[in-house]
């Protein structure tokens, strides 16, 4: 197969976050995609866009016409930075193309990519699902609309009970964001009522910047036993839509933590979270709606233990987001999401100011301060996870292409 430059720039991309743990990475990578495209160049190939273009329906096959393997390799690139719908929109160019061309190269390619492409479809199914639950309005059953919060429920069968939440904050999308990322946070504002609630929250991995796997501990009314679950929470990028959208898929873990005694193991699959920034205009308003899918593996739930959860902690999880949008700025959130080294919040600015340009004055500044201090327990695990899982496959990317181009 030919030498592949997009490969090359989507291991770039994923070791941007930790070039300052990883002396040398970064400008060795960027020196040799330019040297491999200087090579393209001169044989008369085309370059590949540089990442960072926002007109992205006018690169792909206008500078490229109808060639599928140059679509194929934007689409990996743009899910490398985590640019889902705009990845699978490529994707599903880059195949009609291929069905008209009968390329043989392109099915080789496609199937070297055969995992990230998996891995796409999957989230994009996932997501789909969520924004097509929440938009659905004939299935529910109202609960209440108070203070701006509107509730519904819905009984799928068998121990499965769903709420739909919904409310406008007035809280800029960053630090919208930032709060509810904060897994080991989330016991300081989390909502308890009558016995029910959640008692602690801690992330077990960051696999990588938009998934978190935690666990999480519920407390539940006497004489039920408490709740556990174990979770996978998976940030999508919807922003190339008409509507830019942000949404976040909960479900169970594919790998779960172990069960304590006494303790019930609850599923949450099929859960999540739309969030619409810049709402009706307004730059620090943003739409918020929860999907909670919920068995807490109880055969018959009473009627109110039923109104508890769903009329009334699902009601008290907004009002507390509301409160709580004042934690973020307060220390123990702001050395978080201000910090210098972040790979999370550096690539969030970066998404922000790429995608609503207006909203860059609500962003909080970077404080240089804290640049000797710790990242984050998140940026923590998720270098981690980085370093341990991406340099080793680019330095192998990056031995291969070297010899290529010698």
């Amino acid at each position: 197969m030919e030498t592949d430059v997009a490969y090359l720039r989507l291991q770039y991309r994923r070791l941007v976050t930790v070039s300052h743990e990883v002396d040398g990475v970064e400008p060795a990578v960027d020196r040799l995609i330019s040297e491999l495209k200087n090579r393209e160049k001169k044989r008369g190939r085309r370059r590949i866009r540089e990442p960072g273009s926002d007109q992205v329906l006018d690169y792909g096959w206008k500078r490229s016409g109808d060639d599928p393997l140059h679509i194929l390799k934007l689409s990996m690139i743009e899910q490398s930075d985590d640019k889902i719908y705009l990845a699978r929109r490529l994707l599903a160019l880059a195949d009609e193309r291929a069905a008209e061309s009968h390329d043989p190269k392109y099915d080789e390619m496609r199937k070297a990519y055969s995992w990230h492409i998996k891995d796409l479809n999957r989230m994009h199914s996932q997501s789909e699902h969520i924004r097509q639950e929440i938009a659905d309005q004939a299935s529910w059953k109202q609960l209440g609309n108070r203070s701006g919060i509107l509730t519904n429920y819905k009984h799928e069968g068998g121990g499965w009970h769903t709420a739909k939440i919904e409310a406008h904050l007035d809280v800029p999308a960053f630090e919208l964001v930032a709060l509810l990322r904060e897994a080991d946070l989330w016991d300081t504002w989390m909502p308890n009522i009558l016995g029910f609630g959640l008692s602690t929250a801690s992330a077990r991995g960051v696999p990588s910047r938009t998934k978190v796997e935690l666990d999480a501990d519920v407390n539940m009314p006497w004489p039920l036993w408490n709740r556990d679950v174990s979770l996978t929470v998976e940030a999508i990028d919807c922003l190339a839509e008409t509507e830019k959208q942000l949404v976040i898929i909960i479900g169970d873990a594919a790998n779960p933590s172990k069960c304590r005694d006494k303790v019930v193991r609850a599923s949450m699959n099929g859960s999540g979270c739309v969030i619409t920034p810049h709402y009706e205009g307004k730059l620090n308003r943003t739409l918020v709606q929860f999907l909670l899918r919920i068995d807490l593996k109880i055969s018959v739930i009473p009627e109110p233990l039923l109104d508890v959860i769903f009329r009334n902690a699902a009601f008290l999880l907004l009002c507390k987001m509301r409160e709580a949008a004042k934690l973020v700025r307060t220390r123990t959130y702001t050395r978080r999401h201000r910090h210098p080294r972040s790979p999370f919040y550096n690539w969030l600015r970066y998404h922000i100011i790429a995608n609503w340009p207006e909203q860059e004055g609500t962003l909080p500044e970077v404080d240089p301060s804290l640049e000797n201090k710790p990242l984050g327990a998140l940026d923590q695990l998720l270098l981690t996870s980085l370093v341990g899982g991406e340099v080793a496959v680019a330095g192998f990317a990056l031995l291969v292409g070297q010899a290529l181009v010698v």
